[in-house]
């Protein structure tokens, strides 16, 4: 994905080798806070995930959607009552989703999973940002809707409907952190980013500010 250049490039600049850590979200935040990982990705800020780890520049503004198959007939959230909708577990939506109905909200570990759940109709809608219609298993598939969310639609306020998307690290590798920052800043500078968001179909109303969120570190 779109953060996926970002940490080739750093890769590539300091003579570095990636190497993927499979974990579901809900586990990623833990993995880096115990150092089994150095760095998280695509996490959303909240001040309960920052007092545990470290935020970077954020790369992406993501807008929640609400997929569904091109054949259901969505005309907003009512269209949904006795539906089943999922997202992934720990995502911000997730307890918002279950406000709205414990019977109709489905959480799932990871995005592949939820988005095959949809595919082959176990669930009805998916909540996630807009960037996800490009990854698998969807890829751009025809047959795939995605519909923008309004401040109260299933109960999500308005704050988490334009969310800007981090990495983390670890509270004590905050230089790490900061290296990150510089590589962002250095695509971004070098028109390099620009190129990556059209790769993704992207637009630069997707870019955001080159800014740290409140940090926190209090364990």
């Amino acid at each position: 994905g779109l953060d996926g250049v970002l940490l080739t490039a750093f890769a590539k600049d300091h003579g570095l080798k990636l190497k993927l850590y499979q974990t579901t979200f809900a586990s990623m935040i833990l993995a880096v806070e115990q150092k089994k990982i150095d760095v998280g990705t695509y996490v959303f800020y909240t001040k309960e995930r920052a007092q545990h780890v470290f935020y970077t520049y954020p790369f992406l503004v993501s807008y929640a959607v609400v997929y569904t198959l091109k054949s259901f007939p969505y005309r907003g959230p009512e269209s949904m009552d006795g539906k089943k909708v999922g997202t992934v577990v720990g995502f911000v939506w997730a307890p918002y989703l279950q406000q709205w109905s414990a019977s109709s909200a489905a959480l799932f570990p990871d995005q592949v999973t939820v988005a095959k759940a949809l595919l082959n109709g176990q669930i009805q809608g998916y909540v996630n940002g807009g960037f996800v219609i490009h990854a698998p298993p969807f890829n751009d598939s025809p047959e795939v809707v995605e519909h923008p969310l309004h401040t109260g639609d299933f109960g999500i306020p308005e704050q988490f409907l334009a969310n800007p998307a981090y990495n983390l690290v670890n509270c004590n590798n905050r230089e790490l952190g900061a290296e990150l920052d510089r590589e962002l800043a250095k695509l971004r500078a070098s028109g390099e980013w620009q190129k990556a968001l059209k790769t993704y179909n992207l637009g630069s109303d997707q870019e955001v500010e080159l800014k740290t969120p409140p940090q926190i570190c209090s364990g």
